[in-house]
């Protein structure tokens, strides 16, 4: 096998032109380098520079074997740049799952600050239920998912979970709930917009929150997103999962109004990954980040269902 010494030696009489030049440039004697380039011809099976007295040049068959040996080249810095860009998060790839709250409101901003932390990101999304992304993530198929979180998993492994309550979201000035300081759901008055009625009370403590959401609800909703644009039309008060509330409250300000809910539920959140898989450094900066946006959406949550408190209006 031609030695990684002697292609060194070859390229460095190409690039400049003479023996002497050479082996100062890589710090060796000139009998050592001429010695390497014989060894070379001899393996090669063919004379490789055409000596004169201006220096050396490369024979026809020398000009052939050059070309391959600097595509060899390129190559290897291609593969080098490949790994820094790797070892530099610049061309991380991720497979995400996630509910669709989460979608709307974690996904994006983990994703826009990755870009202007990082650079590229090649990211594969799945929108699925709940149930179907614990199995898609069970198979491998994700490195990572935003799930409904259940008392135990199986054979995944959880990098978070969060428990908190659902809130009652509404527009500015349509409902009763702008003159509260939290909402008592027996006594509500508004139609109610439920993202899964049966689904939501049977997750209440209080039996008499359990009967009033499935009295008072006039809107049932399988996600939480289409309850929050009716309730943004004015037609109703909300239930909603507080990281998708926070991203309202962030994005709308006063025209939304959110309010703490009384004996809620708590929704609970996760963020799952195969479980014995090795993640990518990127895969697990990015899993930081997703968890850093969850934060921050319920932050936003308990912020202005705060500011609501004390400013009723």
């Amino acid at each position: 096998m031609i030695s990684h010494r002697k292609m060194e030696a070859f390229r460095a009489i190409v690039a400049v032109g003479s023996m002497s030049a050479a082996a100062e440039r890589l710090n060796t004697s000139q009998p050592n380098l001429s010695r390497l380039i014989s060894d070379l011809e001899r393996e090669v099976g063919f004379v490789l520079f055409r000596r004169h007295s201006k220096g050396l040049t490369l024979t026809p068959e020398g000009q052939l074997f050059f070309k391959e040996v600097d595509r060899s080249y390129r190559g290897l810095a291609e593969i080098s740049l490949a790994a820094q860009q790797i070892r530099d998060l610049q061309t991380a790839q991720v497979s995400l799952g996630s509910i669709s709250g989460a979608l709307v409101s974690v996904v994006p901003p983990a994703t826009r600050r990755w870009r202007e932390t990082h650079g590229d990101l090649s990211l594969r999304l799945e929108l699925q239920d709940s149930d179907r992304l614990v199995q898609m993530t069970q198979s491998g198929w994700l490195d990572l998912a935003i799930v409904r979180a259940k008392p135990q998993f199986f054979d995944v492994e959880v990098l978070m979970q969060r428990s908190v309550p659902y809130v009652a979201l509404a527009r500015a000035g349509v409902t009763s709930i702008d003159g509260m300081d939290d909402v008592d759901i027996t006594k509500l008055v508004d139609p109610l917009i439920t993202p899964g009625a049966t689904f939501v009370a049977a997750r209440c403590t209080d039996p008499d929150v359990a009967a009033a959401i499935l009295q008072k609800t006039r809107i049932d909703c399988y996600l939480s997103l289409p309850g929050i644009n009716l309730a943004l039309q004015g037609l109703g008060v909300a239930l909603v999962e507080p990281i998708i509330a926070g991203h309202f409250a962030e994005t709308l300000g006063s025209a939304v109004q959110i309010r703490p809910f009384r004996g809620a539920p708590n929704f609970d959140v996760a963020l799952i990954t195969p479980d014995g898989k090795t993640l990518s450094h990127a895969c697990r900066q990015f899993a930081d980040m997703l968890v850093g946006q969850i934060d921050q959406r319920i932050a936003f949550c308990a912020e202005a269902a705060g500011r609501a408190s004390e400013h009723p209006a």
